[in-house]
């Protein structure tokens, strides 16, 4: 009897762990951030976009590793954030000195509550 009790107890136990697969966040719900970092015609394969959230409260800095394309996705919280690019494992030293740093490179996105895919990052020499 109470080896049934103790095994009913442990299954409901982890159905309450089932409900919904997020863990949700004060900061609400992470979406979608999808791009394109352009650089003359330089592959950035391998390189590293990162960003930052201007406001420290209003999100966290997420990375994301750039592909053949020069393509990106990340998922971040709706808000301001500042980028930078690493070289990352690139051939070469194609990434400028200048966007290797948040603080440095210029670069800003504002990350709205449903998302974006159509973020093209312009890289100039």
């Amino acid at each position: 009897m109470y080896l049934k009790n103790c095994l009913m107890f442990c299954f409901a136990a982890s159905l309450m762990g089932c409900q919904s697969g997020a863990v949700e966040s004060p900061l609400g719900k992470r979406v979608e951030l999808k791009g394109k970092v352009a650089l003359a015609s330089a592959s950035l394969k391998g390189a590293l976009i990162s960003i930052f959230p201007v406001d420290p409260n209003r999100g966290d800095e997420q990375t994301a590793q750039i592909d053949a394309q020069n393509q990106f996705v990340l998922a971040a919280f709706p808000g301001k954030y500042l980028i930078a690019i690493e070289p990352g494992n690139t051939k070469g030293n194609t990434v400028p000195m200048n966007y290797r740093k948040a603080e440095t490179s210029k670069l800003e996105v504002e990350v709205p509550a449903v998302g974006k895919s159509d973020l093209i990052i312009e890289l100039k020499n």
